[in-house]
């Protein structure tokens, strides 16, 4: 991200040239339909990122942009603040995310992530060296893109993979197969909106708004995973004596807008 304002800073000069509208084709479309998505999570960019990718390369490659002595006015101060904050983004980003991952992990597992600690720290070096090597910009790529891999490998490798609070999805999943002996469940979910949780399931997920549609279906049993906060609906919605038994209670945080949460795991077997 560091060297996109290089890159940006270039077009003016680089237009021309078949390969920039084609990025910029590529690049524009996609970016102004995913701000108009009302949720967001970090791979949704992930179509696009070839396509920055490239356009970073081009530039650095290509003949240097005119320096900001050469220009003038609004233009030679904007140049002028995107080179600073390429520099800065080099250093900051990889501590800013290495502090970031050290904090979450001991506020939600009381433990401390040394290999993501270390593989952010020298993510850091390598992006200080890159600012070190700015004027040889292949050279400061190069180390970019270390710093990038080894934040990379730091934080999604090692330090989110083991915030088990955080997959909350993946645990309730676990939760129904362990205690699934039957072989068309109904799976009811109130409180819990995540996607995740009907992509990972092998049954189809229902809100507890559908109960009355669909209790009288041909299952063999009902799951009902109810969020701690909406229990009242829970035992409004379904009578007493077929809420079944309390099987597990599970625990975590929603990704999405940090907020605990807890939940009640029902298991209500049908008697054909």
């Amino acid at each position: 991200m560091a060297y996109l304002t290089g890159s940006f800073q270039q077009l003016k000069n680089r237009i021309s040239q078949p390969v920039i509208p084609f990025l910029l084709a590529w690049i524009l479309p996609f970016w102004i339909l995913i701000e108009l998505v009302p949720t967001k999570l970090p791979h949704y960019p992930f179509p696009v990122y070839p396509a920055l990718l490239l356009l970073v390369i081009s530039s650095v490659l290509a003949e240097p942009s005119p320096s900001p002595t050469m220009l003038s006015g609004l233009w030679r101060k904007t140049v002028h603040i995107f080179e600073v904050a390429s520099r800065t983004l080099l250093i900051s980003v990889p501590f800013s995310i290495g502090l970031g991952i050290i904090f979450v992990t001991y506020y939600l597992e009381g433990i401390l992530p040394w290999v993501a600690i270390i593989c952010t720290f020298l993510a850091t070096l390598a992006g200080a060296a890159g600012v070190y090597n700015w004027k040889d910009r292949p050279r400061s790529l190069l180390c970019a893109g270390l710093s990038a891999y080894l934040l990379f490998t730091g934080v999604f490798q090692f330090g989110l993979a083991g915030l088990s609070r955080l997959w909350i999805a993946p645990a309730l999943v676990a939760e129904i197969e362990r205690h699934s002996e039957c072989r068309t469940p109904l799976i009811f979910v109130h409180g819990y909106n995540e996607p995740s949780f009907t992509f990972l399931n092998r049954h189809p997920v229902h809100t507890l708004a559908q109960y009355e549609r669909l209790k009288a279906s041909n299952a063999d049993c009902h799951f009902f995973i109810i969020e701690n906060r909406r229990a009242q609906d829970f035992h409004k919605t379904v009578p007493k004596d077929r809420q079944g038994m309390l099987i597990s209670n599970a625990e975590g945080y929603n990704l999405s807008n940090w907020k605990s949460l807890n939940f009640a795991i029902y298991r209500f077997e049908i008697v054909q």
